[in-house]
């Protein structure tokens, strides 16, 4: 949502369409990796219970990487210049 800021400052659920959009596209996600049909379509398997783990860590790790990088960007006054 935003380059420099925060995601807790700049509030994660303010933009209601982006919000909607972001429900969707997991929801869409979900369907095709655990819907049979939509399994052979998109030509994907079955996640196990670990797998999907892996998956959360990996996405919280992405999470708390960005706001660290965004941090020492605002230490390093790189968000004074930001359109």
């Amino acid at each position: 949502k935003s380059v420099y800021q925060s995601v807790f400052t700049v509030g994660p659920f303010k933009n209601k369409t982006f919000n909607w959009a972001i429900l969707g596209s997991l929801v869409l996600l979900v369907m095709t990796l655990t819907v049979p049909f939509l399994e052979k379509i998109f030509h994907v398997t079955h996640l196990e219970l670990s797998q999907w783990v892996v998956v959360l860590i990996g996405s919280f790790a992405m999470l708390v990487f960005v706001e660290i990088v965004k941090a020492v960007q605002r230490a390093m006054g790189r968000d004074k210049n930001a359109i």
